[in-house]
């Protein structure tokens, strides 16, 4: 199975502000509806609880040790690996890794496409401010771009 990174960031970094992505850009939403539609999804509690409903025509995952979510339509694991091995176990080709902060760092090493967006804005924020960042170091001696759109 193939696992996938996809994100959308700003030019410093920021993902996700206050429990919201901070922009809303409709060709960003069709891309990500686009890549992910089919296949089983994997995210931390806080973008699952930011998301307006669960996502449809995918396997949504959750990693949570705290979550109890009472949904036939989302599964909450304790662990990515526990989440690679559901997906897997249901025959699913493609897991991708949708957020947030955290979920992206621990699957780095995993990882075997980074579909990344970046978005031409700055999105300002002070100390206090809940603000998740897109924090990976994308190593060029094992990344390569093979697409710009």
């Amino acid at each position: 199975m193939k696992v996938n990174l996809i994100v959308a960031r700003s030019q410093n970094n920021v993902i996700g502000k206050d429990g919201e992505i901070p922009w809303r850009i409709a060709k960003d939403f069709q891309h990500f509806k686009k890549a992910t539609k089919g296949h089983a999804v994997v995210m931390g509690k806080n973008t699952f609880q930011s998301l307006p409903n669960v996502l449809p025509e995918r396997l949504n995952i959750v990693v949570s040790s705290t979550l109890k979510i009472d949904d036939d339509n989302v599964v909450v694991v304790d662990s990515l690996s526990s989440a690679k091995q559901l997906a897997k176990e249901k025959g699913f080709e493609i897991l991708w890794v949708i957020g947030g902060e955290r979920m992206y760092g621990e699957i780095m090493p995993t990882v075997d496409e980074l579909w990344i967006t970046d978005i031409h804005t700055t999105v300002s924020y002070a100390i206090g401010d809940t603000v998740a960042l897109f924090k990976v170091d994308l190593d060029r001696q094992r990344w390569v771009q093979t697409k710009n759109e």
